[in-house]
This record gives structure tokens, C-alpha cells and sequence, in this order.
């Protein structure tokens, strides 16, 4: 094995491992922001939780 082929079996190596640093920082990400999803009370603005039917702010309908 030449210099040539070593250093590109080690510069796929490289870019696949960071490839899949990029998928697990990308699905982690997904994940984060679907679990703390959060909107805003029409009347006040303040964000509140998805799942609210009522504002806990200033009790506005939502």
C-alpha cells in the first residue's frame, strides 16, 4: 500500500465518521425542538405549552 492510498482510505474514514456526526446532531436536533415545541398566546404573546387550551399567563382562550 503507497502513500496515495493510505491517505485516501484515511480521508474516507474521516469524512464518513463525520457524516455521521452530522445525521446524530441532526435527529437530535428533530427530536429537541418536536419535544419542546411551544406557541404563542394570541392576546399577551407569551409562549405557552402546545397541548394549552388556555393561556397561564392572562387565562386567554387559545
Amino acid at each position: 500500500m503507497n502513500i496515495v492510498d493510505m491517505y485516501e482510505s484515511y480521508l474516507t474514514k474521516i469524512i464518513i465518521a463525520l457524516i455521521g456526526v452530522f445525521v446524530v446532531l441532526l435527529i437530535a436536533s428533530i427530536i429537541f425542538v418536536l419535544a419542546f415545541r411551544k406557541k404563542k398566546c394570541p392576546k399577551c404573546g407569551r409562549k405557552i405549552d402546545k397541548d394549552s387550551n388556555y393561556c397561564k399567563y392572562c387565562g386567554e382562550k387559545v
